[in-house]
């Protein structure tokens, strides 16, 4: 396959995802207290604040999430997606009420930065 057609089926796997966290009835975050994510000021408090406050299965589907962009942050110089911009992407798409999406983008951001530490790490 060609290297355009490639990034096509990349495009359209990636609108995938970003519809069905879009669609789901129920937002991934929308159970957590924005309150306890506040706090998150780097990546090293965001692994205790994860398994404290985000019960399952959606601590699995966020941690899914957030692996599979740190993937496709490693080819952030083919790819051109950085950290902001994936944050930008799919944060908003994990609560419902707009106001606490600044808290969510932090929120990721240092989720995925974390789990791009672990990576290092092994």
């Amino acid at each position: 396959k060609s290297f355009a057609s490639v990034a096509a089926l990349h495009h359209q796997i990636s609108k995938l995802i970003v519809t069905f966290f879009e669609h789901l009835p129920h937002k991934l975050l929308d159970a957590v207290s924005t309150a306890n994510l506040q706090g998150i000021k780097n990546m090293t408090q965001i692994e205790a604040v994860t398994q404290k406050h985000i019960s399952e299965p959606n601590l699995s589907v966020l941690l899914w999430l957030w692996d599979l962009l740190a993937d496709t942050i490693e080819f952030a110089m083919s790819n051109k997606m950085s950290i902001d911009a994936l944050t930008k992407c799919f944060a908003p798409r994990m609560v419902s009420d707009d106001a606490h999406v600044a808290t969510i983008m932090n929120l990721f951001k240092y989720g995925i930065e974390w789990r791009l530490n672990l990576r290092e790490l092994d």
